[in-house]
Protein backbone atom coordinates (compact mmCIF):
# COMPACT_ATOMS: atom_id res chain seq x y z
CA UNK A 1 0.00 0.00 0.00
CA UNK A 2 1.13 3.25 -1.18
CA UNK A 3 1.13 5.95 1.94
CA UNK A 4 1.46 9.32 1.23
CA UNK A 5 1.69 11.98 4.42
CA UNK A 6 1.35 15.46 4.28
CA UNK A 7 1.05 18.21 7.11
CA UNK A 8 -1.95 19.56 8.51
CA UNK A 9 -1.62 22.97 7.04
CA UNK A 10 -0.81 20.85 3.09
CA UNK A 11 -4.45 19.78 3.92
CA UNK A 12 -6.23 22.81 5.02
CA UNK A 13 -4.92 24.52 1.55
CA UNK A 14 -5.98 21.23 -0.45
CA UNK A 15 -9.17 21.70 1.22
CA UNK A 16 -10.12 24.80 0.83
CA UNK A 17 -8.78 24.62 -3.01
CA UNK A 18 -10.90 21.95 -4.15
CA UNK A 19 -13.76 19.60 -3.33
CA UNK A 20 -13.28 17.03 -0.25
CA UNK A 21 -15.04 14.42 -2.62
CA UNK A 22 -12.39 14.72 -5.17
CA UNK A 23 -9.48 14.79 -2.45
CA UNK A 24 -10.96 11.69 -0.32
CA UNK A 25 -10.40 9.79 -4.27
CA UNK A 26 -6.92 10.97 -4.06
CA UNK A 27 -6.28 9.68 -0.70
CA UNK A 28 -8.47 6.83 -0.80
CA UNK A 29 -10.18 7.79 2.38
CA UNK A 30 -13.83 8.64 3.12
CA UNK A 31 -14.79 11.85 3.02
CA UNK A 32 -15.98 11.45 6.76
CA UNK A 33 -12.54 10.82 7.40
CA UNK A 34 -10.84 13.44 5.78
CA UNK A 35 -13.43 16.08 7.50
CA UNK A 36 -12.85 14.61 10.74
CA UNK A 37 -8.93 14.89 10.34
CA UNK A 38 -9.89 18.51 9.60
CA UNK A 39 -11.33 19.08 12.93
CA UNK A 40 -8.62 17.30 14.98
Amino acid sequence: MNRKVITRQELYQQVWSEPISSLSKKYNVSDYELRKQCLV
